[in-house]
């Protein structure tokens, strides 16, 4: 898992430069390509945990170990189908699940940018406004003239960025969850409580 995150962390900033001189478009685009690559990678890690857990554990641990996994992943785990199967969701759950997974990934996109150093990720802001209100089709490859040199941050002032854009984007993924499932059927509501078992205490991510 240690490597998967220094992969991610190595992959962002690799794109950090590719991402200046694109547009709006284009480099929306880009960062939806890399949030398919980073499920791809922990869906990789995920999958490669899960077969050395079962060859240790007990299937009582195992059952418990899925129950607090589901409380880690929270209520937008219903977007895996594998999850979501036995909750039988009716079309109108379904839209409610993508509805919030969309909310989360935007969410997630804001926290990706904010691990980007502090001086790139000031240049893509600086170059997105250069672009605000044009139209998509005219837009050019890279701003007429040259930014203005972005004011590095301290390894210490984005270090502590990054943790705050952390902790907003924990806070909010929560919330999107609770909501989620609030909109959910009684019966649903009490099938995920089952689900997740007993309460399990995680470090707070909010702080």
């Amino acid at each position: 898992r240690q490597k998967m995150m220094q992969d991610m962390r190595t992959s962002f900033q690799a794109l950090g430069p590719q991402l200046q001189t694109m547009t709006p478009e284009d480099r929306q685009s880009k960062m939806q390509e890399m949030q398919t690559k980073i499920q791809g990678m922990v869906q990789t890690t995920q999958d490669d945990l899960d077969k050395r857990i079962d060859e240790i554990l007990k299937p009582r641990q195992r059952t418990r170990l899925n129950e607090i996994d589901l409380r880690w992943r929270g209520q937008m785990a219903l977007v895996d189908t594998k999850v979501a199967d036995p909750y039988m969701l009716s079309a109108d759950d379904k839209k409610r699940v993508q509805d919030a997974y969309k909310a989360y990934t935007d969410s997630r996109q804001t926290l990706m940018m904010s691990m980007m150093p502090a001086g790139i990720r000031n240049r893509i802001q600086q170059a997105t406004s250069a672009y605000s209100g044009a139209d998509p089709a005219a837009a050019p490859a890279a701003p007429a003239t040259p930014l203005a040199p972005a004011v590095p941050a301290t390894p210490e002032e984005q270090q502590k960025a990054q943790q705050k854009a952390f902790a907003d984007f924990e806070k909010n993924r929560i919330a999107l969850g609770d909501k989620l499932m609030a909109s959910m059927p009684l019966a649903k509501q009490q099938m995920w409580q089952t689900a997740i078992g007993a309460k399990f205490r995680f470090r707070d991510l909010t702080k």
